[in-house]
């Protein structure tokens, strides 16, 4: 009896994990989903619009120097290539749907959480490449008209902004993005280990 009694009493003891609400995680992740579709829509649009503003210049102000005009082209470039990159994601997160299986929804997010590390770094290192490059080629017909000292300090201006926006902006977003994903994914992946559990 008294052996009976003792593990009664150790299996009464034991703490037991609440059941973990999976449709409530699932609402989660469908907010981050829907968030980083909504970035990504006003990122392109307001891209597009760049673009779209930057050759308006290029026919108002009939640049005449070759290299005015390669780097117009490489800022468009630089501008398309990175809009068609993000598109790809966007297809992704408008596909998606949240399904009564947690597993196969993990799947999907992990698969964006991919996507939107290649658009943060391949992606997003190629753009400052191409648009950094196209902004010295461009600069090059109007600083000359300036003078050395103020074109000196158009050029320090403007690769200044750009270094801030590489080495501050850009991590900053990546991680603001990426963080409350990995969160949601994390949290999925402890559910579907304690539903195979």
């Amino acid at each position: 009896m008294t052996d009976n009694d003792d593990l009664k009493m150790l299996w009464g003891a034991q703490q037991t994990m609440p059941a973990p609400d999976v449709s409530a995680l699932l609402m989660q992740a469908v907010r981050v989903k829907n968030k980083a579709r909504n970035k990504v829509i006003w990122g392109n649009l307001l891209l597009v619009g760049t673009a779209a503003f930057i050759v308006y210049i290029w026919i108002a102000c009939q640049p005449q120097m070759l290299t005015t005009k390669i780097g117009i082209v490489l800022v468009i470039s630089a501008i398309a290539m990175y809009v068609i990159a993000s598109t790809s994601a966007l297809q992704f997160l408008f596909r998606s749907n949240p399904v009564a299986d947690s597993a196969s929804y993990l799947t999907q997010l992990i698969k964006l959480r991919h996507k939107q590390e290649f658009l943060h770094k391949t992606m997003m290192t190629l753009y400052f490449i191409l648009l950094s490059t196209g902004m010295l080629l461009y600069m090059i017909e109007y600083t000359m008209m300036m003078g050395r000292r103020n074109g000196a300090i158009a050029y320090i201006l403007t690769f200044g902004w750009i270094a801030f926006a590489w080495f501050y902006i850009r991590p900053r977003t990546a991680r603001k993005q990426l963080g409350p994903l990995n969160e949601v994914i994390k949290q999925l992946e402890e559910i579907n280990k304690q539903l195979r559990d």
